[in-house]
């Protein structure tokens, strides 16, 4: 499809829906790949609000993958390609780019280097500018602090946090928001205090996990 479009704009946008389906599948090493090939093969065509995401993907990988150099590389490049954006100039499949997407971005990658002060304070800042965007993006952003704060100790924040992200998705059927609530309850299930617990048993009564 990205070939036969004869569009460079469009075949990167394509490209970035692959990283995004190799990421859901753990294929962490495929997901740089593809952001590369896109990045490179329509450079000068990305609106910025894609090249972002693309370097938002793969920091993520890097990530995922251990490697802290090239995951604060791409942080630091999707910082400064966001700047450049433009929302009125912006194509319409780019909208999921919200003020607070790369925040939350930087908060997981960063959570999953070890690095819990600096990803707490991505965190709250993606909350804090989560008023523009949809119920489901909110709930993600909430569980993305409480899993911070859960990892850091700070178990009444955490559970707060978590609360409201119930709140949230109540009613809510979506596959993805079921596995955030399950890794906020998984992390929060590690300590056996009667706030956590009553958390937990909201949790999966609400999403209908197995006791």
């Amino acid at each position: 499809m990205a070939k036969a479009s004869s569009s460079l704009a469009f075949g990167g946008y394509v490209i970035a829906l692959l990283a995004n389906q190799a990421m859901a599948q753990a294929k962490y090493r495929r997901v740089i790949q593809y952001c590369e090939t896109a990045l490179r093969g329509a450079r000068g065509h990305l609106s910025p609000a894609l090249a972002t995401d693309l370097h938002i993907l793969q920091a993520k990988a890097y990530a995922r993958i251990g490697d802290r150099a090239n995951c604060h590389t791409h942080m630091r490049l999707a910082e400064a390609t966001a700047a450049e954006i433009q929302q009125g100039e912006e194509p319409p499949e780019t909208a999921y780019v919200q003020p607070g997407l790369l925040e939350c971005q930087h908060a997981e990658a960063l959570r999953r280097l070890g690095d819990l002060t600096p990803a707490q304070e991505y965190a709250e800042e993606a909350l804090r500018l989560a008023g523009s965007c949809h119920l489901r993006g909110r709930a993600h952003r909430l569980a993305t602090l409480a899993l911070v704060l859960a990892e850091r100790g700070q178990l009444e924040q955490a559970v707060s946090i978590a609360e409201r992200m119930l709140d949230c998705t109540a009613g809510m059927e979506s596959e993805r928001l079921a596995e955030r609530i399950e890794a906020v309850t998984r992390a929060l299930s590690a300590y056996d205090t009667q706030f956590v617990k009553a958390y937990v048993a909201r949790a999966r009564q609400q999403a209908d996990i197995p006791l």
